[in-house]
């Protein structure tokens, strides 16, 4: 039996199984978010530590750039909460040429 408008209620279906899966995305970089500040404040986060393990305990970065004018930090990357929108408390992660962590602050 055919269901009239059957493409219709495939293509909500997939929608609603999209939106899940960013709201899944979404719970989890915010849980990343509150590992990295709750790290921080417990001083368990230590200069020298790689980019590559960064990435591997708090995920990706909303955006890294690229530092010409501060000595020793070629790239800086920063976290925030995405659910907080503009008024989100910010973490930036200053690295070097080889890829470690030389500091960070909380906005």
């Amino acid at each position: 039996m055919y269901i009239k408008h059957y493409d219709e209620l495939m293509r909500m279906k997939q929608l609603g199984d999209d939106q899940k899966q960013m709201q899944e995305y979404i719970w989890k970089q915010e849980e990343l978010f509150e590992e990295l500040k709750a790290d921080i404040a417990a001083s368990r986060l230590k200069a020298g530590a790689s980019k590559k393990r960064i990435l591997s305990r708090y995920g990706e970065p909303t955006i890294c750039k690229e530092v010409k004018d501060k000595e020793n930090i070629t790239q800086t990357c920063f976290y925030r909460k995405p659910s907080a929108g503009i008024e989100s408390e910010i973490i930036y992660l200053d690295f070097d040429a080889k890829g470690h962590l030389v500091s960070w602050q909380t906005k």
